[in-house]
């Protein structure tokens, strides 16, 4: 149960709880909790009660879990719950590894909707424009601040960054686009134990933000597969218009290279094509090695 403490006197804190619940109220899918009760107690203390959670973050999980194919069968589940969320019109707005919950027996659920939006087109911009709250901290990699930029600022799209009030463009404009980017970063943190950008202050970020972009994965972590990095990258480029269009789009390149099939964001070379068909037709390959060898033995013997 989720209750407004007495000491909190606040109406925006109060319709931040109520859009917390309605929200979710109206996501019906297994990596999303569920909300069954909705109210006030007395003192119009705001409640509402959801299915309890008790697990680790992915930020937690990859600590523990390095086999890059559990992992990326974890984040297919993430991308297809914010694929639901988008299709019902709701954004999350602040998509990282803190908000990625991994359960006992295997379920994986997107949590903490409070910045979420809802109302949203595909086509439209869900802008912060109905609350804003300060913070007086900083941290790049898992903190939300909720000032003018909602969000996680280490897990914000460009576009955002350039919507704060220093560059004349408010209030920042969330799109689906700009969750896909907070998919790519977190799949970045996932591959990399590290945010796409780091850097020691809020000012400093937005620069980074506005003008570098992320290294690729594989210079972290060389053993990631190039395809994997293209997935990613192609969800982290600056251009809204060369990002994945939807999260439904991710978990099918992911899903792909699982299956050991070509992915639509990573163009192969001859080699590489051979080696992924050859891996996945190991079984029909070591028939023909068997059958092979065993012609050549036959010849053989037959010569003697």
């Amino acid at each position: 149960m989720k209750v407004l403490r007495s000491e909190i006197d606040s109406e925006a804190t109060k319709e931040r709880m109520l859009r917390e619940a309605r929200i979710l109220a109206k996501l019906d899918h297994s990596n999303i909790v569920p909300v069954y009760d909705l109210g006030t107690l007395g003192e119009e203390r705001v409640y509402y009660t959801m299915k309890f959670l008790e697990g680790k973050t992915l930020a937690e999980y990859t600590l523990e879990n390095t086999e890059l194919l559990d992992l990326l069968r974890v984040f297919i589940r993430v991308c297809n719950a914010v694929a639901h969320a988008h299709s019902k019109g709701v954004l999350h707005r602040d998509i990282k590894p803190e908000n990625i919950m991994l359960l006992p027996y295997g379920e994986v659920m997107v949590v903490d909707w409070g910045i979420a939006k809802a109302g949203v087109e595909s086509s439209d911009e869900a802008n912060q424009n109905d609350f804003k709250f300060s913070s007086s901290s900083f941290t790049t990699s898992s903190t939300t601040i909720e000032s003018t930029l909602l969000g996680t600022p280490s897990y914000c799209a460009p576009e955002i960054w350039k919507s704060v009030p220093d560059s004349g463009t408010f209030p920042p404009k969330y799109t689906i686009s700009s969750d896909i980017y907070s998919i790519g970063a977190t799949l970045y943190y996932t591959l990399t134990g590290r945010p796409p950008l780091v850097a020691n202050s809020f000012g400093e970020l937005q620069r980074l933000s506005a003008g570098h972009s992320p290294p690729p994965p594989r210079t972290l972590q060389q053993e990631i597969p190039r395809p994997i990095e293209a997935i990613c990258l192609k969800a982290l480029s600056a251009s809204t218009q060369h990002r994945y269009t939807n999260a439904e789009h991710i978990a099918r390149d992911l899903q792909l290279y699982l299956d050991g099939y070509e992915i639509s964001a990573y163009k192969e070379n001859m080699l590489e094509r051979l080696v992924r068909w050859t891996k996945r037709n190991a079984f029909i390959v070591l028939l023909l090695f068997v059958y092979v060898l065993v012609r050549i033995l036959l010849f053989f013997f037959s010569l003697l």
